[in-house]
């Protein structure tokens, strides 16, 4: 199972789909963004990536 079937599978879910899933990934393709939002990733971040960013993204969906 990679990185996009597990997003699936959560944000489909009833129980899981509230929980924030970030896409951290080498796929810079605009195919691979496409599907990372069909999949119902909250975010989709590229390497490489600022850490400060991805950070306060966290923190933002963490409601923090």
């Amino acid at each position: 199972m990679d990185g996009f079937e597990l997003c699936r599978l959560i944000k489909f879910d009833e129980r899981y789909k509230s929980i924030p899933v970030i896409i951290l990934t080498c796929l810079n393709q605009e195919t691979d963004k496409v599907l990372g939002e069909k999949v119902g990733a909250d975010d989709y971040i590229t390497k490489p990536f600022d850490h400060q960013k991805l950070f306060e993204k966290s923190n933002i969906f963490l409601g923090k």
